[in-house]
């Protein structure tokens, strides 16, 4: 079965929408989410009647309606989308406030907002670089440079464990076949000592 919901019109617990509630709690995979269902990464847009439809069992959108609880969600026109405490903030003021600094990265990059990095409020003067958008993203970069040195460490450990695993198989194997050789040779060495002690008993005779 499938769920309708208007995830434009929704709001948060303060007003906001979706994808500045996400980037306020520092929620990057459901904003992730929500921009794929549609939702602007930008200045909210205008009220719009557009329906997305969610399977009611997947277990993202439980997830997501879960944040934003449904007790807590009630739909504003477009005359009310100001009713916010901070009014003219983008998702991208809201994730920097937060400190949400791997949430600052992806707006400016994959979200598709880094053009609202010197965008004012409505006080004319309040803009994330100005909140300190720059710091948050230096973290953002030593973090996932972090990520990325703990990957190739994490992979390099992983094949050293498999080159010693392959190195144990092959000294396996050769000690094997060096055993084989071994019994081959003893074979060899008891059946001539045979020969011999029968060739020397006939002569005797």
């Amino acid at each position: 079965s499938v769920l309708h919901i208007d995830l434009h019109s929704l709001r948060g617990p303060e007003g906001l929408t979706l994808m500045e509630t996400a980037c306020k709690h520092k929620r990057l995979e459901i904003g992730k989410w929500l921009k794929q269902k549609g939702l602007s990464t930008r200045l909210y847009p205008p009220y719009s009647t557009k329906v997305s439809k969610l399977p009611k069992n997947n277990n993202q959108t439980s997830a997501i309606l879960r944040v934003f609880s449904s007790e807590n969600m009630h739909k504003l026109d477009s005359r009310n989308n100001n009713n916010t405490k901070n009014k003219g903030w983008t998702p991208l003021h809201y994730a920097t406030d937060a400190g949400a600094f791997m949430v600052c990265l992806w707006l400016i990059t994959a979200g598709g907002a880094y053009g609202d990095a010197d965008r004012e409020a409505n006080d004319g003067v309040t803009s994330p670089r100005s909140m300190g958008l720059d710091h948050q993203i230096k973290i953002a970069k030593r973090a996932h440079e972090a990520e990325g040195k703990l990957k190739r460490i994490q992979r390099r450990r992983m094949e050293d464990e498999e080159r010693k695993k392959a190195q144990a198989l092959v000294e396996r194997a050769a000690s094997k076949k060096r055993n084989a050789l071994w019994t081959q040779k003893l074979h060899i060495e008891i059946q001539r000592e045979n020969r011999d002690r029968l060739g020397g008993g006939g002569g005797g005779l």
